[in-house]
């Protein structure tokens, strides 16, 4: 019956009916399948655009909206991304066992032992741990790979570069927290050194003085010829970064193109940039702040585009990368570049009972400084409840949580009179990196902005020192007004808790044994490490302080359990 109907209804066969419909069906099921994600998971393209919003007190910590089993699975993934850098067409790959042959001095072949006595000499490492060590390379108990190098396979040679989580690991009383700014990375002065010893020891001396294979001849041979469009600038402090310098170096070095080619005549002759003299150095961010905001960079300065293309592309562009095969490696590795977007946006900060015994935790002073921040702090760093505020009968522990974050829904950049040094420094490279076909193609726009991002305060405990370049020293003395900050301080390695770590004010203690340490020797008074701001309006009112000694102290507890 339903035949007949059919066919008289359609008013002839059925066969011309049900193949269009089939073509029609294979066709779209094509297109699907064409367009799912490389992991085989559904995903929903997030908002990087200009106009992204958030809802006040939500965020985007499960930023692609993979299912639950998706989540972990994908986070996995871009966990090792942080630790094993994923971008195989990265410029610089140095030969790894000839580095470590000349500092380690394994031979004692004369000529290999006069090459490991000049190397050592000059660099000022008697091995190669050393020189990790001087780095900054968190170790990895029972392994010689420090976290964050990478081992990627370069004409039948193994090379060594470096990782996100370089930069983006501290090590916290013993333990290593990933998505916390290195506290004393040298990743920039690496770059330094690096050429220095080209320039000093080139790939032809090292062959002569090492056993040096043909494969690794190749290599070292290679990364003297890139460095040449490498350009670089040393940190005026100890545990800063000098990336907007060297990218916008690097780019000076460069064709002015779409594609910034790597051109002899543009190496050899640089574009003028002012970040070779000014200074806009900064601390690497951390990451578990990301899910709360719409735009990036401490100063917000990249307006629209993935966070994580920004670091991808300031990496290679100062490791002398041709951006046309950066392009096409974005292309083909959209998975790669959403496992660590997840990862990075998934990130969460450590807590103070991860560290520390609580039980002789003021409590009812963290509440009078809930009351505090909220009347003086919230418009701009957000709102935090705390478990505190709906139960009772809670342990300390479990009181102290927070439950909620509320947030911008747009996220602002505000001028509170901080140190302008980083925020200027964007407009010397903006405009170039705009006109970047490979920015273009990302949807990547950054633009100067005037001031900085008032940042979520989750995990403000362990990321002292505060402000953006490191110039000061503790939570009491951000609370106090910027002409009573200390103009210097020594910093130190957190290892043990009672003694590199003020626990009442939060930050670095004033003690006598560091004061040998003129590395970690920090002084405000140098050009862009101004330890002013937040004076006027907000921590100054009539000239004098709004908050009395207690006060400080009772904020300090608030913030802690953030």
């Amino acid at each position: 019956m339903s035949h007949r109907l059919t066919q008289e209804s359609g008013g002839g066969s059925l066969r011309p009916f049900f193949s269009t419909r089939l073509c029609t069906v294979v066709l779209l099921l094509f297109l699907l399948l064409a367009f799912l994600p490389t992991t085989g998971f559904s995903f929903q393209e997030p908002d990087f655009s200009r106009d992204a919003r958030i809802v006040p007190g939500e965020n985007r910590e499960n930023i692609y909206a993979w299912s639950e089993q998706e989540f972990s699975q994908v986070k996995a993934a871009g966990l090792k991304h942080v630790l094993n850098y994923p971008v195989d067409v990265t410029g610089l790959v140095v030969p790894d066992g000839v580095f470590r042959r000349i500092l380690d001095g394994e031979s004692k072949q004369f000529s290999h032992m006069l090459a490991t006595e000049a190397a050592r000499v000059y660099t000022g490492y008697d091995s190669f741990s050393s020189f990790q060590d001087w780095m900054g390379l968190i170790d990895v108990e029972g392994s010689s790979v420090r976290l964050g190098e990478t081992r990627i396979e370069r004409g039948g040679v193994d090379g060594l570069t470096y990782s996100c989580g370089f930069c983006h690991t501290s090590k916290l009383f013993g333990k290593a927290v990933v998505g916390l700014g290195n506290r004393f990375a040298r990743a920039n002065a690496t770059f330094g050194l690096a050429q220095s010893f080209f320039n000093r020891f080139d790939s032809e001396q090292l062959a002569l003085a090492t056993h040096v294979s043909p494969e690794e001849m190749a290599l070292s041979k290679d990364v003297e010829h890139k460095m040449a469009w490498v350009g670089q600038k040393e940190p005026v402090a100890l545990g800063l970064d000098t990336s907007l310098a060297q990218v916008a170096l690097s780019l000076a070095k460069r064709g002015q193109g779409p594609w910034a080619e790597m051109r002899a005549d543009s190496a050899n002759s640089p574009r003028a940039n002012a970040l070779s003299s000014h200074v806009a150095d900064s601390k690497p961010a951390t990451w578990w702040g990301l899910k709360y905001k719409t735009r990036w960079l401490l100063d917000g300065s990249v307006v629209s585009g993935n966070p994580v293309f920004t670091n991808f592309l300031w990496n290679e562009l100062g490791r002398a990368t041709d951006l046309k095969e950066l392009d096409q490696w974005l292309k083909q590795n959209k998975k790669v570049v959403q496992e660590l977007t997840t990862y990075v946006y998934a990130s969460s900060p450590p807590s103070l009972a991860q560290f520390f015994d609580l039980k002789e935790f003021d409590l009812k002073s963290a509440k009078r400084g809930q009351k505090l921040f909220t009347d003086n702090c919230a418009r701009c760093h957000g709102e935090y409840k705390k478990a505190w505020d709906s139960a009772e009968g809670l342990s300390l522990e479990e009181a102290i949580q927070t439950t909620g974050v509320r947030y911008h829904e747009k996220t602002p950049v505000i001028n509170v009179g901080t140190d302008p040094g980083r925020w200027q420094g964007m407009q010397y490279f903006a405009g170039q990196l705009n006109s970047l076909q490979i920015s273009k193609n990302a949807g990547a726009v950054v633009e100067p902005q005037r001031g900085y991002v008032p940042p979520p305060l989750v995990g403000i405990w362990a990321r002292w020192p505060y402000l953006h370049n490191n110039s000061v020293s503790s939570l009491c003395e951000l609370l106090t007004p910027s002409s009573e900050r200390k103009k210097s301080y020594y910093a130190s390695e957190p290892i043990l808790q009672d003694r590199d770590f003020d626990f009442e004010c939060n930050g670095y203690p004033d003690v006598p044994w560091l004061h040998q340490r003129s590395e970690f020797y920090f002084d405000t008074q140098k050009e862009g490490m101004g330890a002013m701001g937040h004076d006027k309006g907000i921590f100054v009112v009539g000239g004098r302080s709004i908050f009395s000694a207690q006060d400080k102290l009772d904020l300090v507890k608030f913030l802690q359990t953030l």
